[in-house]
């Protein structure tokens, strides 16, 4: 009995054939493969996965759809072309599922960031030098406080310096300036015996 495309045979002479084996079996099976290759295109369409990886699930259902009826588990409750459909959708969202799921990638490389105990232990540290330089600095005369201040803290140059406290002699200004940190040192060395 050779078997055509064209000549309508029933699921249940397909199942038999298969089962009987030989030349018959070869036959259904290339029968069912040309007749369903259709689904390859519909899954494309839905899925956009691409031909070619369809094509070796389709290959990987029809396998399986033979396995099935060979040892008996496919029953004949549901049409061929239903059960192998939903074998090749299964097969299918697997691929998908898994292609999906390697996109993800999870890195334990954390950026680097600084100890927050260390900055804040730092910053208190500063807030009480800071605090003892500003009673230090409340100590001394206005002129030496603003000396210090504009060329410590504000940054102008001596000759800035000099305009603003209206010194002329850069030379007696620089000796002034050096007084007054040698000032500053002195009353912060006693501030550190007193703490």
């Amino acid at each position: 009995m050779q078997l055509s495309r064209k000549t309508v045979i029933s699921d249940d002479i397909i199942i038999e054939l298969i089962r009987k084996g030989g030349v018959h079996r070869e036959q259904s099976v290339k029968r069912i493969i040309a007749e369903y290759h259709g689904y390859i295109h519909k899954f494309y369409i839905e899925t956009k996965v691409s031909k070619s990886i369809l094509a070796d699930l389709y290959t990987d259902t029809i396998i399986v759809l033979i396995a099935k009826i060979e040892d008996g588990s496919f029953k004949g409750e549901s049409k061929l072309s239903t059960f192998l459909y939903r074998i090749f959708y299964f097969k299918t969202v697997d691929y998908i599922r898994k292609k999906m799921t390697n996109k993800v990638h999870y890195h334990d490389n954390l950026p680097d960031v600084e100890d927050d105990s260390k900055n804040i232990e730092k910053a208190l540290e500063l807030d009480e030098e800071t605090l003892r330089i500003i009673r230090a600095l409340d100590k001394m005369c206005p002129p030496c406080r603003q000396i210090i201040m504009d060329w410590a803290y504000w940054g102008f140059s001596l000759e800035e310096i000099a305009k603003r406290i209206g010194e002329e002699d850069h030379v007696k200004l620089s000796k002034i300036k050096y007084g007054c940190i040698s000032k500053l040192r002195k009353l912060l060395g006693k501030n550190l015996e007193t703490n």
